[in-house]
């Protein structure tokens, strides 16, 4: 397809946008989740090597699920859509449930955080770059194209979140 034309498919377009917000909102917290952890929680170096851990974990046997569960559902965004609502109820998990069950029961904190961060946003990444990859070949645009939209929102997204990280922590969720 021709770069000119590239904007005219509304694909290309739809597609770009998703991919854009999803690592917007990705990159607004993740990109401050270990600070957050230790400056403003005050949790040790060994106890965020344990909640990465927890993450890293639930996200492998996850992805295998989301895997299955999106080959059954070809190019249908249910799964994502899923994603999305998971993402858009961050801020209340992170603020109201998260941050005070870690200090009152850190490994059913660990675990239950890590459920959620793997639902909402590590093991949705994979999903939603494979939905946009199928859905490039199938509309014929450039999947790095529309990824780099991706890249875009992220680094975006983690500059302004700097700015909000150092007047209150909370505002970045």
């Amino acid at each position: 397809m021709k770069k000119h034309s590239l904007f005219k498919n509304p694909f290309y377009r739809f597609d770009s946008l998703n991919i854009l917000l999803f690592f917007t909102a990705w990159g607004i917290w993740w990109s401050f989740f270990q600070i957050w952890l230790t400056n403003t929680l005050h949790f040790s170096g060994e106890q965020v090597g344990t909640i990465y851990s927890f993450n890293s974990a639930i996200t492998l046997v996850l992805m295998f699920v989301y895997g299955a569960i999106q080959d059954r559902l070809g190019l249908k965004r249910y799964l994502l859509i899923f994603c999305a609502i998971m993402e858009m109820l961050l801020g209340p998990f992170f603020t109201w449930l998260y941050a005070p069950l870690l200090h009152s029961n850190f490994y059913l904190g660990t675990f239950l955080g890590s459920l959620y961060l793997s639902f909402a946003f590590l093991a949705a990444s994979p999903t939603f770059e494979a939905v946009t990859e199928r859905i490039s070949r199938r509309y014929r645009f450039e999947y790095g194209q529309a990824r780099s939209w991706g890249s875009f929102g992220y680094a975006v997204s983690a500059l302004l979140a700097g700015f909000l990280f150092t007047i209150n922590p909370n505002l970045v969720f």
